[in-house]
């Protein structure tokens, strides 16, 4: 038995060294382990850390987005109203403008027709000139036959009493 001892012990050691070495394997892992935990927990803080900043950002993305969108829509009825305006303005505009062409058209018919009335009017006037100074003229003549007949009159009966 004496010799079956130290092969039991020769045996249990080399049992407690394969165990040692597996013990400082697995608390070599178990420290690994317990750094990529660690590592893990860091990343995942300052994930979570990320994503709260994203998450402030995000909902001041939001506010933001909500107050432009009201601006937009305040901006766009303001946009429809001064169109509607414009709209109003430049149809009164065109019956205003449709009124005064066809006045425009009634006023020019209307000049061309008194250019006509003054263009008759001026012939007649001419007309009437030339007769008024046609009869003038006889006047005239009649007038001088008249004064040269009374003088050839007047010097004739001067002649007659002086015989």
């Amino acid at each position: 038995m004496v010799g079956s001892q130290p092969t039991q012990t020769t045996g249990s050691a080399s049992s407690m060294e394969r165990i040692s070495q597996m013990l400082e394997q697995l608390t070599s892992q178990s420290l690994a382990t317990q750094q990529s935990i660690t590592d893990l927990a860091g990343k995942v803080d300052n994930l979570a850390e990320q994503a709260k900043r994203d998450k402030t950002l995000w909902e001041a993305d939001q506010h933001n987005l909500a107050i432009l969108t009201e601006d937009f829509n305040r901006f766009a009825g303001e946009v429809r109203e001064d169109t509607d305006l414009v709209n109003r303005s430049l149809q009164h505009i065109q019956k205003d403008l449709n009124q005064n062409t066809k006045t425009m058209k009634q006023n020019a018919e209307t000049v061309k027709q008194h250019a006509e009335i003054l263009s008759l009017t001026r012939v007649t006037i001419d007309e009437q000139t030339r007769h008024l100074d046609d009869h003038d003229a006889k006047m005239h003549d009649q007038q001088n036959a008249s004064f040269f007949g009374s003088k050839n009159s007047l010097e004739k009966l001067e002649e007659v009493k002086e015989k």
